[in-house]
């Protein structure tokens, strides 16, 4: 009497891949034209590893690759920040790739810098806010502010400020 043969569970099967194989889901996973441009950056000995991995998971079923994707989720929430603030991973990544000296410099040519936040909050404010804001400042900070906001705010917050600081004054007594 012939045993039946136990068919592996998804489970089963996903314990028992490599993490090339895993690997090698995910590549076929992305599409052609990214894989390819992942593997133009690889050895020829991993592009032959990499390879033998892809045709070997071939016929797996979705919920295997299912597992698989699962897994790399929970990999990228746990080693990323990314939708949060990945400052520090992508540090990191410089630094490990290229060295601290030139992950330093290039850091320094990319690094968003926060001297923007500040302005930006003036997006948040309505026109009478901003007026109030900035009454007090000297007129060329005004002008620099005020050339900032979108032109309906920058007309409104200039309708608010008093004759001397808006312009008006200026305009009005150059035409005299």
């Amino acid at each position: 009497m012939a045993e039946a043969v136990k068919t592996p569970n998804a489970k089963e099967v996903y314990e028992g891949l490599t993490g090339t194989q895993k690997c090698a889901i995910l590549m076929m996973l992305i599409g052609e034209d990214e894989a390819a441009e992942i593997m133009g950056n690889l050895t020829p000995k991993e592009v032959q590893v990499l390879g033998a991995a892809m045709y070997s998971v071939q016929g797996l079923g979705q919920d295997t690759v299912n597992l698989v994707l699962d897994e790399f989720l929970a990999i990228i929430k746990s080693q990323t920040s990314l939708g949060i603030s990945g400052g520090g991973y992508i540090k990191n990544v410089l630094t490990k790739s290229l060295g601290e000296d030139k992950a330093q410099t290039v850091l320094g040519k990319i690094t968003p810098s926060d001297s923007n936040k500040a302005i930006e909050i003036l997006d948040w404010l309505d026109a009478r806010s901003v007026a109030d804001l900035i009454i007090d400042e000297h007129p060329q900070i005004i002008a620099l502010i005020i050339s900032y906001l979108e032109p309906a705010t920058a007309s409104d917050v200039l309708n608010f400020m008093p004759e001397k600081k808006s312009g008006r004054h200026y305009k009005k007594n150059s035409h005299s």
